[in-house]
């Protein structure tokens, strides 16, 4: 509903949050009552934006707070924040860890690769330490996995290789135990590794 102030177009909220006020059309208001009215207005408009911001996919609260102070005010971005907060709609642990999961077993990421991307995400630095150190796996075996599957075709000439390395090691992988690995399954190392 757009909301006209002496026949100026103000600003608009939702039928339903007009009908849950206590203001009818026509009311005289004061300035303090508009601005609260406002205030309640746009923490209604951020939590509602937050609601389908998270219906589509997990988000960390600081991921949240960013996308909708895009639109909203930044009080109010809080506020919808921590009201999904509270209401466990959204949570950093939850989250982590399922983002952890997601990064390391359908993008190959390494747990050094995963802890940068879940700080980047607003996950706490102990939180993230803790996700990351949690995920048990054996990185030459890991390497070798991968090695086998994903870059398969780009084994076969040197140039392919060391585009591997390279590619490897932006996943998160060291040097070493990307030469490690690709010694343990007789593949012949990039010249500039040997």
């Amino acid at each position: 509903m757009h909301l006209f102030i002496d026949d100026e177009y103000n600003f608009t909220v939702t039928a339903d949050f007009w009908f849950s006020s206590a203001f009818n059309s026509g009311d005289r208001v004061n300035e303090e009552e508009l601005r609260l009215f406002k205030a309640k207005a746009e923490d209604r408009k951020a939590f509602n934006k937050a609601l389908n911001i998270i219906c589509r996919r997990d988000h960390s609260e600081r991921e949240l707070q960013e996308k909708l102070s895009k639109t909203v005010d930044k009080a109010s971005a809080v506020a919808a924040v921590k009201k999904a907060a509270d209401l466990g709609l959204v949570n950093d642990e939850s989250f982590a860890e399922k983002y952890a999961q997601e990064l390391f077993s359908r993008k190959g990421y390494s747990p050094a690769r995963i802890r940068m991307e879940l700080l980047r995400k607003g996950i706490s630095r102990d939180l993230a330490d803790r996700v990351a150190n949690g995920i048990e796996f054996n990185p030459q075996e890991r390497i070798a996995e991968l090695l086998s599957s994903r870059f398969v075709r780009q084994i076969a000439d040197e140039k392919g290789r060391e585009r591997t390395c390279n590619s490897l090691a932006r996943l998160g992988y060291s040097y070493s135990d990307i030469r490690n690995a690709m010694r343990e399954i007789d593949i012949e190392l990039p010249s500039d590794d040997d």
